[in-house]
């Protein structure tokens, strides 16, 4: 399962274009990513609820994400920095709110350990909201007057 993990971040690229950073839009990219990772965020959680130590577990798919963005993404010796900003906004907008979506509690810790060992490893400073939060944070209005039009 974990050897998958570098698949999670396939075409990440496309999915952080939100045309003007739309609701419906967020939300369609949302549920097709849930749908394509749906069954190795199960995993990962599931890896985490079988083990005695979660905590340890939790640790060691969190090492294991890091490792797989540096295997993919890391070009003469180290991810960019552009590079990892968008990685990090990919994880803030679709992995830990997938993970959080089943309200498990080894969803939040393992959200809590990829969160701490990316800010580590990867010398950034990102933390996570949960699914509903980060969709109403986008815009259906512009000045909460003019609908948006939609692509």
């Amino acid at each position: 399962m974990l050897e998958q993990m570098p698949s999670l971040f396939d075409q990440y690229e496309k999915k952080l274009v939100f045309s003007s950073h739309k609701r419906k839009t967020y939300e369609a990219y949302f549920e097709a990513f849930c749908k394509e990772q749906g069954k190795l965020l199960a995993d990962m959680i599931d890896l985490v609820s079988a083990r005695e130590d979660k905590e340890a577990a939790a640790d060691e798919v969190a090492m294991c994400l890091v490792d797989a963005v540096n295997e993919k993404y890391r070009k003469w010796g180290r991810v960019s920095v552009k590079r990892r900003t968008d990685l990090g906004f990919y994880l803030i907008y679709y992995v830990f709110p997938a993970l959080l979506l089943k309200e498990e509690p080894e969803g939040k810790l393992l959200a809590d350990h990829i969160r701490d060992t990316w800010n580590r490893e990867m010398k950034e400073r990102i933390s996570y909201a949960d699914y509903e939060t980060i969709r109403t944070s986008f815009q259906d209005k512009l000045l909460g007057v003019i609908p948006l039009k939609d692509d």
